[in-house]
This record gives C-alpha cells, sequence and structure tokens, in this order.
C-alpha cells in the first residue's frame, strides 16, 4: 500500500468473498471517484498498468509523474445532471467516441 501511496495511486484493503474473514487480501480503488471524473477504458488500463509496476518493481518518478499527469487530465468532477459531462463511449483523453 506504502508503495502505491508514493506514486499517488490511493487503494484500499479489502476482503475478498469465499476467502478468511480476518484477512484482508484484495484492493479496493476510488470507484466513485473514476466515475465521477468520468475515467474512460484507456485511462482504466494506464491505471492498471501502474498499478502492475508498482506492485511488481516498486514505486519510481516516472509511475508518479505519470499518476499525477493523468489525474490532471481528469480533474473535472461530474454529475448525472451535467449537461456536458461525455456520454458513455465517449474519451475525454481522445475526445472521440470509443465505441
Amino acid at each position: 500500500m506504502r508503495d502505491l501511496e508514493a506514486c499517488h495511486i490511493v487503494a484500499g484493503t479489502q476482503r475478498v468473498p469465499d476467502r478468511r474473514l480476518d484477512v484482508e487480501s484484495g484492493l479496493r480503488f476510488g470507484t466513485q471517484v473514476i466515475a465521477r471524473r468520468r475515467y474512460d477504458t484507456t485511462a482504466l488500463d494506464v491505471i492498471a498498468k501502474l498499478v502492475f509496476e508498482v506492485l511488481t518493481a516498486g514505486p519510481s518518478e516516472r509511475v508518479l509523474k505519470q499518476s499525477i499527469d493523468l489525474a490532471r487530465t481528469f480533474s473535472r468532477v461530474y454529475y448525472c445532471f451535467d449537461a456536458e459531462a461525455p456520454r458513455d463511449g465517449e474519451s475525454i483523453l481522445h475526445g472521440s467516441s470509443r465505441r
């Protein structure tokens, strides 16, 4: 967890179903933040690669910079009543439909 936090990737431990109840063996990411900021599938792929790199090789300045840049790209918070919110399938990163 500390390695992820060092790269500004926030996650929490989570109990995995069908496992021992006294062991938290899963990771939970801020799904509400991801939804409200309308991260698209391209951004989620980047996040997954960054998490994998940190968990396998440890934190690095490159991952930290990429994490910060990605968060800045998706800094606007959207709500369901926002008319200008991108529709499902639209990409904030690329500005085009990804259907």
